[in-house]
């Protein structure tokens, strides 16, 4: 096989993935501007719940949520 077809091929693939990776942080930067305005305009329904610790399951930890937006408190 010709080296310049693989060269070819290899700055093609590298273009593309640093494409897709910069596509990718756009939209999570989106998202989590979607995520904050949902959760300060949210009309929260906090739920109480318990989660056991991983070491042994002694003790239960309290946590607070919104059902609807997940934000934790």
């Amino acid at each position: 096989m010709d080296n310049t077809i693989l060269y070819n091929l290899k700055l093609t693939l590298e273009k593309e993935i640093k494409q897709t990776k910069d596509i990718i942080f756009e939209k999570e930067e989106i998202l989590k501007s979607i995520n904050k305005l949902f959760q300060e305009n949210c009309n929260h329904q906090i739920i109480t719940d318990y989660i056991d610790q991983i070491d042994g399951y002694k003790e239960s930890i309290q946590i607070k949520y919104c059902e609807k937006c997940e934000k934790t408190f």
